[in-house]
């Protein structure tokens, strides 16, 4: 038997936690996914919302690591 006890914590954008101001990963990943939501409340449906959230993100350099792994992946 294991007892666990986990620390959650909110990484929402813009939440300003000392881990997205230390942890540049987490915040750009944040920032993907606050971009994915602002793009569905203006009335994208989630696929361009996607879409449109990962060229906001090339754009503004954010994730490029990540986006260059992809593109080798396919």
């Amino acid at each position: 038997m294991l007892d666990l006890t986990v620390k959650v914590i909110n990484i929402n954008f813009p939440e300003n936690h000392p881990i997205l101001e230390r942890c540049r990963p987490l915040y750009e990943y944040s920032w993907f996914i606050q971009r994915i939501k602002d793009c569905q409340k203006a009335g994208r449906n989630r696929d361009e919302a996607i879409v449109q959230a990962i060229k906001d993100c090339l754009e503004a350099g954010m994730m490029a690591d990540f986006w260059r792994n992809m593109d080798r992946r396919r």
